[in-house]
């Protein structure tokens, strides 16, 4: 599957350089979905464990945001799309700048440190002004959260494709999204994956073993598979029977 992507990748494309535009960021997460599954095979258990659950919750996000975004015919309608991302990442740098502001650059811990001016400012004037664009924008809708995009994805893509309806994007967010997110973010379930033994006597750093049905290496390659059944309706590429013939391999 991994060759059917590569065969694809990288494509020269025609561009106004604008953020939204399809014709760059449809390719350009197809790229980033193959590019994460790829550091998630190649991280094998169980010393790559925690890597490949990180990565795979990256590629989770990043499939069902693509799926989302290509689950529409009216090209209007997925520029719209297109805009509540762009809109939405300049609302969390906005948001940034203001942590910054208030909450670290101001405190004297930081004042006389080396590089503190590095801390007083992460947008710059072009970047403040097209914000305000976007901002004051109000056809731009709210980008929805990721399992209301699984949702909306899956709306499209399930009724006309049967590997989607068989492990739909709601059921890629729940299995990978959620699950490893106790692994990306510092908790218990991430401690636990390197401890293994019975208490009292425990080994520390010591990737723990998995089971059979553990694990975000079959969840990657379906992630990919469904990332480029999308692109061969969306985008024109890769054929949808060099799709299947991949499949049966």
């Amino acid at each position: 599957m991994l060759h059917v992507a590569h065969r694809n990748l990288p494509r020269e494309v025609e561009s106004s350089g604008a953020f939204d535009d399809w014709a760059v960021a449809g390719p350009a997460f197809v790229a980033i979905v193959t590019d994460l599954a790829e550091g998630v095979i190649a991280a094998p258990p169980p010393r790559g464990r925690i890597r490949a659950e990180v990565l795979a919750r990256s590629l989770c996000e990043y499939a069902i945001t693509f799926a989302w975004l290509a689950g529409v015919d009216d090209q209007a309608e997925r520029s719209k799309r297109l805009q509540s991302v762009v809109k939405d990442e300049f609302q969390r740098r906005s948001r940034a700048q203001n942590q910054l502001t208030d909450q670290i650059a101001g405190q004297s811990i930081y004042g006389k440190r080396r590089g503190a001016a590095l801390l007083e400012r992460l947008l710059d004037e072009e970047t403040e002004a097209r914000f305000a664009r976007l901002e004051a924008d109000a056809s731009i809708p709210r980008r929805p959260n990721v399992l209301a995009a699984a949702a909306k994805a899956d709306e499209h893509w399930m009724p006309i494709e049967e590997p989607i309806e068989r492990v739909p994007f709601a059921l890629l967010y729940l299995l990978m999204f959620t699950d490893h997110s106790f692994t990306t973010h510092a908790t218990v379930t991430a401690v636990s994956r390197v401890v293994s033994g019975v208490p009292p006597h425990l080994t520390v750093g010591h990737v723990e073993l998995m089971g059979d049905a553990d694990g975000p290496y079959g969840l990657a390659l379906i992630a990919l598979t469904n990332t480029l059944i999308v692109a061969s309706h969306a985008l024109g590429w890769p054929d949808r029977q060099v799709i299947d013939l991949a499949l049966e391999r």
